[in-house]
C-alpha cells in the first residue's frame, strides 16, 4: 500500500518536474515583434522588417576588441537600400578605406556582402548585424584574395572583428 502511495505521488509531481525543468521557448530576437527576454531556447520569432529597417537608420559607433586592426571606434552609417526590399546598407566598414556594402534581412539577422580592391588585392568583406541582449551585434570578416599576377600575399588584410555597436 506505501508503495502504491508512493508511485502515485510519483506519478502526480512528474509533469510538473518535466515542465520546471525543461527550456522556455520563445522568440530570443530583440529584433521580432514577439521578443521574450525570459526565453531561453528560440522559436516562433514573427519580424515587420519595414519598422526593424526604419529603427537602424542612422549612425552608430563600432568598437571591437576582437579586432586589432581597430587604432579608434569606427563610425558606421546605415541607411535604407532604396534597390532592395527591406534591405540596408552600411558603411565605413573597413579601417583604411570607406567600404559600403548592402545588407538584406534572413533568419533574424542582416547579412552584408561587399566587394573592394585595396593595394591591388581584391578584399571581400562580409558582415552580420543582429539583435542580442547586450544590444546590436556586429561581426565583420574581411578577406584579401587575388593579388597582383600573384607577387602580393593579399591575406594580410584579412581579419575579424567582433563587437557592439551603439548608436550616436
Amino acid at each position: 500500500m506505501k508503495t502504491t502511495l508512493q508511485l502515485f505521488l510519483i506519478a502526480l509531481c512528474l509533469p510538473f518536474l518535466i515542465v520546471s525543468c525543461g527550456p522556455d521557448e520563445g522568440c530570443t530576437s530583440n529584433f521580432a515583434t514577439n521578443y521574450d527576454k525570459s526565453a531561453t531556447e528560440d522559436c516562433c520569432c514573427t519580424y515587420d522588417v519595414e519598422n526593424i529597417v526604419a529603427d537602424l537608420v542612422g549612425s552608430y559607433s563600432y568598437d571591437s576588441d576582437y579586432c586589432k586592426s581597430l587604432e579608434q571606434p569606427l563610425n558606421i552609417i546605415i541607411k535604407e537600400d532604396p534597390e532592395v526590399e527591406n534591405g540596408v546598407i552600411m558603411t565605413n566598414l573597413y579601417v583604411h578605406d570607406e567600404i559600403e556594402a548592402q545588407g538584406v534581412f534572413i533568419d533574424g539577422e542582416f547579412k552584408f556582402e561587399s566587394f573592394d580592391t585595396f593595394f591591388g588585392c581584391s578584399l571581400r568583406t562580409t558582415a552580420t548585424l543582429k539583435s542580442s541582449n547586450n544590444g546590436l551585434d556586429l561581426n565583420i570578416k574581411h578577406a584579401g584574395i587575388n593579388g597582383i599576377e600573384g607577387t602580393f600575399n593579399c591575406n594580410i588584410f584579412g581579419f575579424t572583428c567582433e563587437g557592439l555597436v551603439t548608436k550616436i
